[in-house]
């Protein structure tokens, strides 16, 4: 992920570091299998209410159980430092 301004995105040379978020790595739960498009779907939002966005990342082929491309989302948080993944959250057919 890289940070933006009105001014543009930031490159690797900003003071806010990239963030690369893996399926299955790095707090995230899941396991990344050929076909699952993590990351194919994103978007951006204050999900929680605290005033930082939030990103949800989709997944559309990830299978569930035998149903093959039921896909799932999963949502990481926002706060002050950016995005992180404690907290996260996974969501797919089976999730109430």
């Amino acid at each position: 992920m890289r940070y933006g301004s009105p001014d543009g995105l930031f490159g690797s040379d900003s003071q806010t570091p990239d963030q690369i978020f893996e399926q299955g790595r790095g707090g995230l739960g899941g396991s990344a299998e050929v076909g699952d498009q993590f990351g194919g779907d994103l978007s951006l939002g204050d999900v929680n209410d605290d005033g930082y966005l939030d990103l949800a990342i989709g997944s559309p082929g990830e299978s569930i159980g035998d149903l093959a491309d039921a896909g799932a989302v999963w949502l990481l948080c926002g706060s002050a430092r950016g995005l992180g993944t404690a907290g996260s959250q996974n969501f797919d057919q089976n999730t109430a």
